[in-house]
């Protein structure tokens, strides 16, 4: 299966990615919302994490959100904050995708 085309699409297949190489201890659904003050969000409820990408954003900036807030996602208890921990879970994701053939293994996920 080839990368998708459409922006919405492509986040999908990325998040599929990530949900195999990067399990959470809480399912993770990705939503698409525009946003006045942030690129993306992650709203923690008590079953699922929601993670919020603006759809605004070009396909590079979409992608750069989910992982940040992927980062987000990968502490349990809750870690909102730009720590140590949360830095090291973002290198090693961003590292992994574009730097490690994630970018491309991720366009055989379905959207």
């Amino acid at each position: 299966m080839p990368k998708a085309r459409r922006k919405r699409d492509r986040i999908r297949q990325i998040a599929a990615w990530l949900r195999r190489e990067f399990p959470t201890g809480r399912p993770v659904r990705v939503v698409f919302r525009y946003h006045k003050k942030d690129a993306g969000a992650m709203h923690y409820g008590r079953c699922v994490l929601t993670l919020v990408v603006d759809p605004s954003m070009n396909r590079r900036e979409m992608i750069d959100t989910l992982i940040h807030e992927w980062a987000h996602a990968l502490h349990e208890p809750v870690n909102k904050h730009h720590d140590g921990p949360w830095g090291l879970a973002y290198a090693r994701i961003y590292s992994r995708f574009v730097d490690e053939g994630g970018e491309k293994e991720s366009g055989g996920f379905p959207c």
